[in-house]
């Protein structure tokens, strides 16, 4: 779910705010933003929000932040497009401190929720690790200097997380796409397959078919890593 706040029809203007509605009618999905605008929200108002969508989640949600880019935007807030990655930074700082005990009550179910960076390129990669956060890009190239900034930070390597969306059509061969996949993704691993598996106006039936060969015929490739022979 993305954040807008000009009202256009690609983006949703309070995604938390649809994030629990989402929360209150499943029981199972992780829920996600991608993402909240940041440096638009006190950090205060995330981490309350974020904490409350996670509790009628029961513990489910993925809180996905990051800078914008869009002028009118930052217009209609009064807010500084030039110091938009620092002010991110400082709001996913503020954001993990408040959601400590002695912060925002009551407290999230996670602890602490997972916090995603959509940063771009090897800079924004770099800041999300020096924060310590998981990184919100389908850029493979963006892994490596990712896990740098972790390192640099002290931060444990190993947990590196990297998640985006791309465009890869579902076919009647899952092995080619799942090399398109791996062009993306490298050679990080992928633990999780995130499908838009609706677009409006389709039938029921070819939705739950493309959910069905996702699940079954293409996460378990991706699962299963990059050939061998394919690898760099």
């Amino acid at each position: 779910m993305s954040n807008d706040r000009r009202f256009d029809d690609d983006y949703i203007a309070a995604p938390l705010t649809y994030a629990a509605a989402i929360a209150a009618r499943t029981s199972r999905v992780r829920i996600g933003t991608a993402i909240v605008i940041a440096p638009l929200h006190h950090p205060a108002e995330i981490a309350e929000q974020a904490a409350m969508v996670d509790l009628v989640s029961n513990g489910r949600l993925d809180l996905g932040i990051g800078a914008g880019y869009r002028v009118p935007e930052y217009e209609l807030f009064g807010a500084s497009l030039q110091r938009r990655y620092a002010q991110t930074d400082e709001r996913a700082r503020e954001i993990r401190r408040l959601w400590a005990p002695g912060g925002v009550t009551p407290r999230p179910v996670q602890d602490p929720p997972p916090i995603w960076m959509g940063y771009q390129g090897p800079q924004g990669a770099r800041r999300a690790g020096l924060l310590g956060e998981s990184l919100l890009s389908a850029d493979a190239a963006l892994w490596e200097p990712y896990r740098a900034g972790l390192a640099e930070a002290g931060h444990d390597v190993a947990a590196a997380r990297m998640a985006g969306g791309i465009q890869a059509w579902v076919s009647e061969d899952p092995e080619a796409v799942a090399a398109r996949i791996f062009d993306f993704v490298g050679d990080a691993p992928v633990e999780t397959v995130f499908l838009w598996a609706s677009v409006g106006g389709q039938p029921e039936e070819t939705v739950a078919r493309h959910i069905q060969t996702v699940c079954t015929r293409l996460a378990p490739i991706l699962a299963a890593g990059r050939p061998a022979k394919e690898g760099r």
